[in-house]
Formats: C-alpha cells, structure tokens, sequence
C-alpha cells in the first residue's frame, strides 16, 4: 500500500477512532447529605472503585454543596464508598457505565451519624470496629468474634486501653478508678460475667465525658449499651444465643421486642452457669524483724445467674413518649478451697503453720426499675429527657472456715481445730432521678443543661462467730463481726455550650455536685459525716482538617469518692497474720485530666493515636505497715499526688475484601508521690499493652479471627502488676441467610493468661500469684429473627423524627 493511501485510510478512520474512545467514557455525579437534617456535606471523601478491584480507581471530595463528580470514565462495573468523619461508611454497588447508560445521577446521597440506622436498599451501612462520636470512642461488638457466646467480660478484654484482672476487676489504661455503666444507668448485675456478649450493641468508652456526664471516675466512663429495637408500623425482632465451654460452664438466652402502632414492648432473659479453678500463691516477707510468710490455695468455683427485663414504651403524639422498664437478676455461687501457711524464721526455718479448710455459698438478687419521658419540639433539636430509676440489691454470703495450726514439727498444737462461721448480708438501694434539656440556638450553636440526684445507702451487716468446743455451739465473735451502714446523697446541675465555626467546634461545660456522706459503724456506734461542694470544669475543641483528618484536644476535672470498705473504721482480724482496718478520713481524689487525639479515616485505613497526662492530687490506695512484728495492717490513705502520661496508637485496616486487622500500641508511665505522713516512698515506672486483631472472611464458607494481646508491667500506687500474654481463635460460619451463626473459640490457648501483683509497704512486701482457668474452648449459637431490617436500634436513644425521615430516602441504586 503506497503512503498516500496509507494517509488516506488514517484520515478517515481516526477522527472515527478518536469520535468512539471520546464516548465510551462517562460520568458519575452526586450530592451528598446528612441523613437528619438533609444538609450537605462537604468535604466528604468520595472513593470510587472498578467493581472487582480493592484499589482505588479515583478519588474527590464533595464540594461546599456536597457535590461531587467523577469525569471520563471508562465503560464497566463500578462501586462507590462515602466516608466522612463521624459517620458511617456508606456503600453504592452495581454502578455500571455503558453505552445504553454514560451517565449516572445519584441525586441524594444520604449518610448517617455514627450509630444510626438507615433502611437503605442497595446501601451496605458497614460499621468499622471503632468509630468516634463526639467524645466517645463507640466499639461495635458484633465486629468482633471472638466473644460470641460469651460474656460481657470476654467484650471488654478484646477493647483497647482496656484490662481485666483475675478477680475480674475492669481498669481504663491502667487505673480501675473508672465508672461502669449499662446503658448510661448504675449496673444491674452482680458481675459482668452474668451479662451475655450477644446483648451488647456496643460499649462506648469515654476518657474525657463532658460535663453532662457524673464526674465519677478518674480515667472516664464505660457505658455498656444494650440491644434494643425500635420499628415504624407493625414489627417483631429478637435474638437467640447459646454457648457451652469445655468446663460445662454455658449460657443462654433470648431477647424479643414488638411494635404495633403507638406501642412498643420488648423483653429479655437468659441464664448461666460458670464454673472455676482458683489456683494462688502469697508470699510475704518482714523485713524488721526478719521473717516470712507464704501460702498457697487450690479452690473451685461454681456460679448460676438468672435474669431477665421487660419493658414498654408508648407515644403520646409525634415525638414524645413515656415508658417503663424493669429487670430482676438472681445470682447464687458456692466454693471451696484449701490453703496451706507456712511461718518462717530469720534464718528460714519454718516456725509454725496452719490450714485453712473453706466452703461458701450465697445469692445476690437485684431489681431495677425505671420510668422515663422523651420529647422532641422541633425539627432542630430542642429536647427534654426525664428518667427517674430505682435500684435494690440485697446480698447473703455464708462462709465456714477450719483452721488447724501445727508447730515448726508439723504437730498440731491442739486436737480441737478453730471453726467459724461467717455470715454476712447486704442491703444496697439507689434512687436516681435525671433531667437533661437540649436547646439548640441554630445549627451551629446548642445549649445544655440539666440535673441528676443520686440517693444511695449500702448496709453491710457481718456477724462471725466462732465454735466454743466446751458446749458444743458457736459464739458471736466479737473481735471481727461489725455492721457498717453507709448513706450518700449526690446533687448535681451541669451546663454546656458549643458551638461550630466551618470545621472548628468547641464544647465548653460546668458541672457542679454536692456531697453529703454519713458512715454509722452500729456496732460500736462511731458515726462520721462529710458535707463537700465540688466545680468540675470541661473543655473539648476539635478541627476538621480536609475529607479525612480531625484534631481534638479536651480537659475534663474528675473526683473519686472513698468506697465502703475503705470508709469503715472497724478493725477486722479476719486471721492471725493479717488485719484490715478502714479509714473514715479518706478525702476524694481529684484528677485534671488533658487528651489530645489525632484522627485520619480513609477507605483504606484509619489511623488514631491519643496521647493523654492525667495530675491527681490525694490518691487513694492501700498501705500497708507491720504491727507486733508479723502481722500485716492493711489500711487506705491519700498519697500526696500522682501523674501519668501515655499514648495510644490505633489501627485499623480493611485494605482487602476477605482481611481486615484492627491493632493498639499503649505506652503509660505513672509516678505516686510519697505522703507525708508515711515512711512510704511511692511508685513510679513504665506500664504497656499491645494487642492485634485480625478477620479473615471467607465468603460461602466461614470467617476466621485471630486475637493476640500482650500486657506489660503495671504501676499502681503502691507496687505493680506482673506482665501477662494470650492468643485467642475464633471461626464461625453463617447459614439461612446470616440469621443463624454457629462458632467455635478457643482463648488462652498457650494458658499464658496469668495474674501477679507485687506490693510494697512499711516494712513488708507482698507478692501474689494467681493462675485460674483461662484456657478454654466454646460452642456457640446466635439466630436472629424478625421482619424488620432496623434491627438492635435503642428504643430510647433514636428519635422518632429520624426515622421518620428515612421514608424520604431514596434507593441508592441509580443506574
């Protein structure tokens, strides 16, 4: 072919070339708004992706109106994923560009806050593990396999900045001068191992609560939130979930809720049982005179738990409702144990020794109650929440100990052994009334103000008596039996003001609480009053910096009161080595708190490292001295002051469909000052914590989730705790359409899961070890069931008007 042909030929065929490429590309475009009040975003991050691939094909933002675009765009399959700060990432499948359908308009994009519920066709409201809401850090519990089947314990040992002890005892980035809550109440529960894992929403975690929130609780506030259900029209949800462990520990239970019209009804129950191994060491060693003290215990453990709650919730008219809740809990527990003591000299030859047979039981029965009004007067927020609750816990434990003591020969010192019977009963009430009003000024500026009573008296009546061998009947022993009735009256009024300047917001807030405490030793007829006014101050601030980065810097005062038995003076000579005394002139201990956290969020992975000091000033915590040469006093004082500081650095990553991983690096040090009044020097040190989930989602077939979790030493107030480390696997498989989930856990695989503590005081050290049974595997079962799609919303917390709303959002699938 001769070039002129050649040239001839192109000249026809690449306009014709060009004509077709330049139209097989489209355009997709949008608007994207907030979900309750229709407003625009800006600035939200548009990632848009080939249907098939898990990288970014192109990425935008939205614009002063919430617009955005995509140019030029090939034909094919494309997906496409709004995240914004605060909000949920909102999915839109199947978007295909072709010939027959260049362009695309997706009209109203509607997203949601964090937390809320939408009813979206085509519209995946995928919830990461973690999300932030103003200023709580909100853990979505059924991201998180591994506690399926279980408690409330197992949740909150998979939460970073969390930590929980051989006792169970819950600390916030090592400190348990922390609030625990169930939805937003005082906990109904004995222990969190009677609260199912599969009840939970979610736990939020609040290290520096505004001052709407009790200023209780050094390190903050963990609200465990519940599931609950809240339909428009006629509709039922519920849940069934079961799960056995190796031991024969297991439970059960149901959940269920039923709309019609005005009226919402919804109830719960379950029951369990768990049983334990309880293996420790103690040994202490005297340091003036020169002697040591070491014992070891091998005991069982088996617990049973009832419970269950109804509730109803009625509308008066649009936007206003009363209801009625109410809850009972039964807990009953029995155990035993054997513990051998042995006494040694300076050189380390034994002197004496005794053996202390036990066995145990009680029951703990607990009813709640409460009676609230919500209202909503116009579409911008203005609001009035009452809720006035009631809570009654009565508790008996009994107790029989055989003490039989043996000379350095291991001869006993008498043929009659001591017996004693312990019986102790507890009656517990708490009334609580709160008020919170709303009054949002515009869009942009919002007031709060409200009121809470808080009214509670514990009355702890111990009686010990002691077996007289000479007429064969036991005798109140007086050197130990005391009742101790403590009362509680908490006024509080708080305030706070915020407001929004484009992507800056402030929050400024005052909280002011009186005290009023009396303590009445019975026994002895000591009385003790305190009377004390307290101003708690807060500040957060936060600015939005582009689509996917947030600053956030916030200060918050906090108080902890002296618990019960801290407060009871009498002197209890529970054995002949140790003593516990309390201390009816422990003041609280005041924390100012500081908190600066960094925020990135992209479609890829978000990023969130917080780093935070904390000053304190009249700490509370044990001290410990030596009376009459071998006998340890165990009392409460105010150490001076004590600070800690530390970082927590989140990650979260869901780079691939099938895989995501979800990691926490927690670096603390804390120092407590000596008091004054004291020989004691105090403690200072470096305590740390890393843990790292991963899920691995096997579409059709099952899902896999590894849990490692390693904690460092951990400096308290007057010594610290041992290092302890765990590897926890999980797989699951759903069948019927995700209703039904059947899973299998191993935890503590390598039974690394151990506790120590190591305490120091005036002339005395004490080191304890525990080993309990932490290994295990479980059984579960989860079925969900229901005709409704808003599932697990909280009847109390979502407005009505928002889903009111949600009738007007339109199907996000526009092709």
């Amino acid at each position: 072919m001769s070039t002129k042909i050649k040239i001839f030929v192109l000249s026809i065929f690449l306009p014709v070339i060009f004509y077709s490429a330049a139209f097989s590309q489209g355009k997709i475009s949008g608007m994207v708004k907030d979900i309750k009040d229709l407003k625009a975003v800006k600035e939200a991050a548009v990632i848009l992706f080939r249907e098939a691939d898990t990288v970014k094909y192109s990425g935008t933002g939205t614009s002063e109106t919430g617009n955005f675009e995509f140019k030029d765009i090939p034909y094919g399959k494309y997906r496409i994923e709004i995240s914004y700060i605060g909000y949920s990432v909102y999915k839109i499948k199947n978007l295909e560009i072709s010939e027959a359908n260049p362009f695309i308009k997706l009209d109203s994009v509607k997203i949601s806050p964090s937390g809320y519920k939408t009813d979206e066709i085509i519209v995946e409201d995928e919830k990461p593990v973690m999300e932030f809401n103003d200023d709580k850090k909100v853990f979505n519990i059924d991201k998180i396999m591994n506690s399926t089947g279980g408690t409330a314990i197992d949740v909150l040992k998979k939460l970073p900045m969390i930590e929980v002890d051989a006792n169970d005892n819950v600390s916030l980035r090592g400190s348990k001068n922390l609030m625990i809550l169930i939805d937003n109440k005082p906990m109904k529960f004995s222990s969190l191992r009677q609260l199912p894992a599969d009840a939970i929403q979610n736990v939020e975690i609040i290290t520096n609560p505004s001052a709407k929130y009790e200023a209780e609780g050094v390190t903050g506030i963990l609200n465990i939130v519940l599931k609950k259900n809240e339909n428009r029209g006629i509709g039922y949800n519920g849940y069934l979930y079961s799960g056995i462990r190796d031991n024969k520990s297991y439970n059960t239970g149901i959940g269920a809720d039923f709309k019609k019209g005005k009226w919402s009804f919804f109830l719960n129950g379950g029951l369990g049982q768990f049983k334990y191994k309880n293996d420790n060491t103690t040994s202490v060693n005297y340091f003036n005179p020169v002697s040591s003290f070491k014992a070891g215990t091998n005991g069982n453990g088996d617990g049973k738990y009832y419970f269950g709650g109804l509730g109803t919730e009625y509308e008066l008219k649009k936007d206003h409702g009363i209801g009625i809740e109410s809850y009972i809990n039964l807990h009953s527990y029995e155990n035993t144990s054997l513990t051998n003591s042995n006494n040694y000299n300076a050189n380390g030859l034994l002197s004496y020794l005794y053996t202390n047979n036990f066995s145990g039981d009680g029951d703990w029965n607990n009813f709640s109650g409460s009676i609230y009004y919500n209202g909503k007067f116009d579409k911008l927020g203005r609001e009035l929440n009452i809720d006035v609750s009631y809570n009654h816990a009565k508790n008996t434990n009994n107790a029989g100990q055989t003490i039989q003591y043996f000379d350095s020969l291991s001869l006993p010192v008498n043929n009659t052994p001591s017996r004693q019977i312990n019986v102790t009963n507890g009656d517990n009430k708490n009334t609580r009334i709160q008020i919170d009003y709303t009054n949002p000024f515009s869009e942009l500026t919002k007031l709060e103000a409200g009121y809470k009573g808080t009214f509670r008296t514990n009355d702890n009546d111990f009686r010990s008596d002691t077996l007289n061998y000479a007429n064969n009947t036991f005798v109140n022993n007086g050197n130990v039996s005391n009742h101790f009735k403590l009362s509680e009256y908490i006024d509080a009024v708080y305030g706070t003001f915020s407001h929004k300047i484009k992507s800056f917001r402030f929050k400024l807030g005052l909280r002011v609480e009186h005290t009023y405490t009396k303590g009445e030793l019975i026994t002895n007829g000591t009385n003790f009053k305190k009377d004390y006014l307290d101003y708690f101050p807060t500040v957060s601030i936060s600015q939005k910096i582009g689509m996917s980065h947030e600053l956030q810097l916030s200060y918050s005062r906090r108080i902890t009161r002296p618990m019960i038995y801290r407060l009871n003076p009498f002197v209890n000579r529970y054995n002949s080595k140790f003593i516990i005394v309390g201390n009816p002139e422990l003041t609280p201990e005041y924390t100012d708190s500081y908190e600066l956290s960094y925020m990135f969020i992209s479609n890829i992975v978000n990023i969130t490292p917080m780093a935070f000091y904390r000053w304190s000033k009249d700490v509370i915590s044990n001290y410990s001295y030596l009376s009459d040469s071998n006998i340890t006093v165990t009392t409460y004082r105010n150490f001076s002051s004590g600070y800690s500081y530390g970082m927590d650095f989140m990650v979260s990553s869901r780079a691939l469909k099938w895989w995501n991983i979800n990691s926490t690096f927690s670096f603390y040090k804390s120092k407590y000052e000596a008091n004054v009044t004291s020989d004691y020097s105090g403690e200072e040190g470096f305590s740390w914590k890393a843990s790292i989930r991963s899920n691995f989602t096997f579409e059709d077939l099952f899902n896999v989730e590894v849990n490692y979790e390693y904690n460092g030493k951990r400096i308290n107030a007057s010594g610290f705790n041992v290092p302890m480390q765990s590897l926890d696997i999980s797989v699951n498989k759903s069948f019927f359409n995700k209703k039904l989930t059947l899973g299998i856990r191993g935890e503590d695989l390598f039974k690394t899961r151990k506790w120590g503590s190591e305490t120091t005081g005036v002339g005395v050290r004490t080191v304890n070890e525990y080993n309990w049974d932490s290994r295990g595997v479980y059984l579960t079962l989860n079925y969900n069931f229901g005709n409704s799609k808003d599932y697990y919303k909280k009847s109390k917390n979502t407005k009505r008007n928002e889903n009111e709303k949600s009738d007007s959002n339109e199907e996000g699938n526009n092709k």
